[in-house]
């Protein structure tokens, strides 16, 4: 990954790697770098930049509380403002919960449309434009 792109993807199947495209494509980041692999292999991605992605999203297909873990040590390889949206097929309220304590800003269902995750990375980049200016006050 030579070229700096704010906006890094991941999917654990390649099957979603198109429609993901062509979601980075519809939010402005033709040149998004893209990738297919388990979680895990996110993080080395990341290692592997020059300059940590402002935005992160991540299909996880129908996977749900065995990638938790995964997001955990993806957690380590961010840096704080680093906005993370999930995208999936499992419908479960407590995995949600479990997302958000882990501060995933979003977790969206498949297939994700443009506007939702467009507003996830907005409300989080506005929270953490927030928090960065109350602890300036």
């Amino acid at each position: 990954m030579n070229t700096f792109s704010p906006l890094l993807i991941f999917s654990y199947g390649k099957e979603e790697l198109p429609n993901l495209a062509e979601l980075a494509k519809t939010l402005g980041y033709p040149d998004a770098h893209m990738a297919s692999g388990p979680v895990s292999e996110a993080a080395k991605a990341i290692d592997g930049r020059s300059k940590a992605p402002e935005f992160i999203i991540i299909d996880i297909g129908s996977r749900s509380r065995d990638v938790l873990a995964e997001l955990d040590e993806l957690a380590l390889h961010c840096e704080p403002n680093t906005c993370v949206v999930v995208i999936g097929s499992v419908n479960d309220i407590q995995f949600y919960r479990e997302l958000k304590q882990r501060g995933i800003a979003e977790y969206l269902p498949r297939p994700a449309q443009t506007g939702d995750v467009r507003s996830a990375m907005l409300q989080a980049t506005a929270a953490h434009e927030q928090r960065r200016q109350s602890a300036t006050s």
